[in-house]
């Protein structure tokens, strides 16, 4: 995918929020007020004492479809503050994404592992969209998500302005009062099985947002089929069809792949040798001519590891793979896994060491050299 499409991706995707939160706002003047402290509290790392000055939303309205329907809006629209202070938008090499589709779903994460991504709260854009049918017209595609973090000091919940209904205090995965819990807002817009897309009030895109709690900041470790689940679960899996020939297999069989790679792919991006690369900010704003605001930082992902898996693919695929004497073997991904080692006096206590995914012969003479990322510290 290009900058400046990763780019018109998250501003299409902004923009439907924004028009959601302040639609729901303009109905009723307790869901402006509701945003307006969420944001605040948000925004000052989860303290509540940011939006004392504020107005109280005062008790909700008695339509609880309408006060449910305000408050994932609410959650979607601090999201979307939240990610606006840095703007990182990840671009995924597509060759990446699927050389880490092989991932083994028994493998153990140690606690933590996922509290290390290079920025604050980015949009992750999919090379491959994920597709899930809705019925028998519309179907859903799936493009990104956002990855935010919760509040450590209230366990990540407390009541929604006098609502009544918990939702979780958002904070950016940077924060030092951060919990180590991340929410993934999975954004997908409405399509009819020809690809036509849907609009509602005009000239807004129809779109399904889908929240996800990965439960990993508790230090224990997590199985990582555990965290497939936790995606797949969110999704109506009898919508699916169980079997087609455009999708053989049904939903087990395409579309949990799909998020299994999903996790494999939050898994990359914080291991310690992850490849990033920023692309010009001035090249997104020529192609983004017309675009209100400032445009997103987009970051190239896997782009050595790319483009050495499409190098190694142009070769003669008759030669052998590896031996004495033999070409070397492709470039890949080694699946991320544990490796034991002996630590203590004599060497007597045994311990794992967790190796994340790592590139193997992506260096060849085709592959593209390595831009070094400044990243955002952790700060606990």
């Amino acid at each position: 995918m290009s900058a400046a499409s990763a780019a018109e991706t998250v501003q299409r995707y902004t923009s439907a929020i924004r028009f959601m939160v302040t639609s729901l706002g303009e109905i009723n003047s307790w869901a402006q007020r509701v945003g307006d402290q969420q944001t605040a509290i948000a925004l000052a790392d989860g303290d509540l004492t940011a939006a004392q000055s504020l107005p109280r939303p005062g008790p909700p309205p008695q339509n609880q479809g309408f006060v449910r329907e305000t408050l994932f809006a609410v959650q979607d629209d601090v999201t979307r503050r939240l990610w606006a202070r840095q703007r990182i938008v990840y671009d995924i090499d597509p060759d990446l994404w699927t050389e880490l589709g092989d991932v083994d779903e028994d493998t153990i994460l140690p606690g933590g592992i996922l509290g290390h991504l290079p920025h604050p709260d980015p949009f992750i854009v999919l090379p491959e969209p994920i597709v899930l049918a809705i019925n028998g017209h519309d179907r859903l595609r799936i493009g990104g998500f956002w990855v935010v973090g919760t509040a450590r000091a209230h366990k990540g919940q407390h009541k929604a302005m006098d609502s009544g209904m918990s939702i979780a205090t958002q904070v950016s995965t940077h924060a030092p009062t951060r919990s180590g819990d991340l929410l993934l807002t999975i954004c997908g817009e409405v399509e009819g099985h020809d690809g036509t897309p849907k609009y509602v009030h005009g000239n807004h895109r129809d779109m399904v947002i889908t929240r996800v709690r990965l439960d990993v900041g508790d230090g224990n470790d997590k199985i990582l089929s555990q965290l497939i689940e936790a995606i797949a679960s969110r999704f109506d899996e009898g919508s699916w069809p169980q079997d087609s020939s455009a999708h053989p297999g049904g939903f087990e069989a395409t579309v949990r792949p799909m998020l299994g790679r999903l996790v494999s792919l939050l898994i990359y991006l914080c291991s310690t040798n992850a490849e990033l690369r920023p692309y010009s900010a001035s090249v997104i704003k020529r192609t983004m001519k017309g675009s209100s605001g400032k445009p997103p930082k987009v970051v190239e992902v896997g782009h050595i590891t790319g483009a050495a898996l499409r190098a190694w693919a142009r070769r003669d695929l008759d030669q052998p793979e590896a031996g004495l004497g033999g070409a070397p073997r492709r470039p890949h991904i080694r699946r991320a896994h544990f490796h034991l080692y002996w630590t203590g006096p004599g060497r007597t206590v045994p311990r794992m060491k967790w190796l994340a995914p790592i590139p193997i012969n992506a260096t060849g003479q085709d592959a593209e050299k390595s831009t070094v990322v400044g990243v955002i510290p952790q700060k606990r």
